[in-house]
């Protein structure tokens, strides 16, 4: 029987290498994002490298467009084994700058858009007795950087999310697994892309704010691959893994400092990058 691995997010980026690294796996591949020009693009390469895949142009925003990739990706497969949560945007901005449409953007893609997956997937995972969920946090789901509150409140969302979805199928004996991917600096164009997006939906980015994502772009240029990520994030689901970090020797000491003094005295220190 082939597994299906179905992945949000998939035309570029890290989606699109999870992508890759399901078919170079032998699984059939659903991508989903809604750009709908690159996921052409995505769909054709992965097609032809001999991968079975489908493309379906969908909004994580949407529920019905959500219920609509689960449908197709059965009525196409008639199974998902693996459903990565991988879409996002980010902003870099200090709380104070952040508007109300600011907030319900990145909470509807970010946050809202895995609550709308797990929703839409689990049950028929759990019907076919079987399956995995992994959704794309980030590093900054476990501290809260400045400049980024956007994204911190929405990854931290996501991991809480992701943690008690795990504690809940392991208590009932559930079929089905869950985990949560927590990447640091990756190359992508996660920042440049998010503008873009954030311009489509209306939004109304300022020298500042074009400044800032260009070089939180360049620092990222710097990080590991997306190939390697997908690499990691793949043998950690194998290997069963809850939290998946893919720079481990860089969040060791940051977490175990923040942990530590929250058990000592509940203050908070600085991070390594903003003391």
């Amino acid at each position: 029987m082939r597994r299906v691995a179905v992945i949000t997010g998939g035309a570029r980026g890290i989606g699109l290498a999870l992508g890759k690294a399901c078919a170079a796996d032998g699984m059939a591949v659903v991508l989903s994002d809604l750009a709908e020009d690159e996921l052409a693009v995505a769909v054709g390469q992965l097609g032809d490298a001999g991968a079975d895949v489908l493309g379906v142009a969908a909004d994580v925003r949407d529920v019905s467009a959500m219920v609509g990739l689960r449908d197709a990706t059965l009525a196409r497969f008639g199974r998902a084994d693996l459903v990565s949560l991988n879409a996002g945007v980010a902003i870099r901005r200090d709380i104070a700058d952040m508007t109300e449409s600011d907030w319900d953007w990145i909470l509807g893609i970010n946050l809202r858009g895995v609550i709308r997956g797990v929703t839409a997937f689990l049950p028929a995972l759990e019907e076919q007795g079987a399956g995995h969920i992994q959704a794309t946090a980030s590093f900054h789901g476990h501290v809260g950087d400045p400049e980024f509150a956007g994204y911190c409140v929405t990854k931290w969302g996501v991991v809480a999310l992701m943690e008690t979805l795990h504690r809940e199928l392991r208590l009932k004996g559930s079929p089905v697994s869950a985990s949560v991917l927590c990447p640091g600096s990756t190359v992508t164009d996660l920042m440049v892309n998010a503008l873009d997006r954030y311009g489509d939906d209306g939004g109304e980015a300022d020298g500042a704010d074009l400044d800032r994502s260009q070089r939180v772009h360049d620092d990222l240029q710097r990080g590991r691959s997306p190939d390697e990520v997908a690499a990691i994030a793949l043998a950690g689901i194998r290997d069963g893994r809850f939290c998946i970090f893919t720079h481990p020797e860089q969040v060791a000491g940051p977490l175990r400092q923040r942990f530590e003094a929250l058990a000592r005295d509940g203050s908070l220190p600085p991070l390594p990058w903003s003391a």
